[in-house]
């Protein structure tokens, strides 16, 4: 339980104090706590989107042009906060790295890239020399095909409680992304 800067009684409610029903500071662990999710890689996106505009529509800074500066304020990083956990949540390989932030640090800063994605990507680099759109499409789709089966291994992974290896795999999709993210330009 926190205490309300204005009128210094406990609040429950963690946006608005319950005695005044002035704008509280953000009191939150984690970004799934303020949009009211567990901490789960399968999220109920419905259930996020919903969760997100409720509480945008509530905490909006245009919703405080009568209150005080620092309400106002308050309202404003609220704001700023819900935007990005809501973007970094509905986003799988974002929601899947912040949530093992949060039960440890990144155990895949020196890992070595899996030498069959290694070669198959150097592979789909070499031919993008000669291909023309449809062949760009073609490398595009069996990059998300790849991309696919590394979320499956991450699931399996995180439902182990092995975070060193789903770390891996977090090791792994960021080495993809550079190449889809190359290969993005010639779409």
């Amino acid at each position: 339980m926190i205490k309300c800067q204005f009128c210094k009684a406990d609040a429950r409610n963690s946006f608005f104090c319950d005695g005044c029903s002035k704008v509280l500071p953000i009191c939150w662990d984690d970004m799934f706590s303020a949009l009211g999710m567990s901490v789960d890689f399968d999220l109920d996106m419905a259930s996020l989107r919903h969760n997100y505009y409720q509480r945008l529509e509530r905490l909006h800074p245009d919703s405080f042009n009568q209150a005080s500066e620092e309400e106002r304020r308050l309202a404003q990083e609220y704001s700023a906060f819900l935007n990005g956990a809501y973007n970094a949540l509905r986003q799988p390989w974002t929601r899947a790295e912040y949530m093992l932030n949060l039960i440890g640090p990144d155990h895949a800063v020196d890992r070595k890239v899996d030498q069959s994605l290694l070669l198959e990507v150097m592979e789909w680099r070499e031919q993008m020399e000669s291909l023309g759109h449809e062949g760009f499409i073609e490398l595009q789709e069996k990059a998300v095909i790849r991309e696919i089966e590394m979320l499956g291994k991450f699931k399996l992974f995180i439902s182990a409680n092995n975070w060193i290896e789903a770390w891996g795999v977090i090791a792994q999709f960021r080495f993809l992304k550079r190449f889809m993210d190359d290969l993005s330009k010639f779409i």
